[in-house]
């Protein structure tokens, strides 16, 4: 890294291991991510009558599983889907590593929670707004370890692109994207307790739902566009 003209990295916590290894500050350019899939004609009331969640206040787990702890994610869901008995759980991707898989449906069965799961699997990528947009409100969970502070997952921007509001745990570059009471709520990483309030809050109240989502929207819009970004990478180069 030493010898490079500039540098672009993607989060502050990998900014700040650029200084520690002696790259100047002026060659280190923060380039996050901006949202890597269309908002444009989405069909969520397609998608929604098409996996049964009409009529169903819906949450997004849109996650390879890797991230967390897969019983902190049970143990929420236990306490939000009895509260909330019409809610459905919207599962979109595969899991990284089969363990995580197997693991995630044996415990939602001993919790009696498998038939409150909708899976869509894999999804192609143009279909992906879509079904992203078929829910009501994203959850998202990061262990708080180095690995995910260094971090900027492309799917924050993606969910909130699409107006989706965020119920998040506070690591690396989630509250950059995850604004708390402006784009969504954020806890620290293992407040199972307050996780499950947030989601319940939002599960029952669309209108609080849809002032987040809107908010999300213009965050990216005004902050996270690839239009602004690439502006970032051409001052790169024209210092470099």
């Amino acid at each position: 890294m030493g010898h490079c003209r500039a540098l672009t990295v993607a989060s502050r916590a990998l900014q700040t291991l650029a200084w520690s290894h002696g790259v100047p500050p002026g060659k280190v350019y923060y380039l996050p991510n901006g949202p890597g899939i269309g908002a444009d004609a989405l069909l969520r009331d397609q998608k929604r009558a098409e996996y049964g969640l009409d009529g169903r206040p819906t949450i997004l787990l849109y996650s390879r599983l890797f991230e967390f702890d897969i019983g902190r994610l049970v143990e929420i869901l236990r306490q939000v889907l009895p509260a909330v008995p019409e809610a459905a759980v919207l599962t979109v991707g595969a899991g990284l590593f089969v363990d995580d898989t197997n693991q995630l449906w044996r415990d939602l069965s001993k919790a009696g929670l498998q038939d409150r799961f909708v899976n869509a699997g894999w999804v192609e990528e143009s279909q992906l707004p879509h079904m992203l947009s078929a829910a009501d409100v994203g959850l998202y969970l990061m262990d708080d370890t180095l690995l995910n502070r260094s971090k900027c997952p492309v799917k924050l921007a993606d969910m909130l692109s699409l107006g989706l509001p965020l119920v998040a745990e506070a690591v690396g570059q989630v509250p950059e994207y995850v604004v708390h009471g402006k784009t969504g709520y954020l806890r620290p990483s293992g407040d199972v307790t307050g996780l499950a309030t947030d989601l319940i809050e939002l599960l029952q109240n669309k209108k609080q739902r849809e002032r987040l989502g809107a908010r999300g929207r213009e965050l990216i819009q005004s902050k996270f566009s690839w239009e602004r970004l690439a502006t970032i990478v051409e001052t790169a180069y024209q210092n470099s």
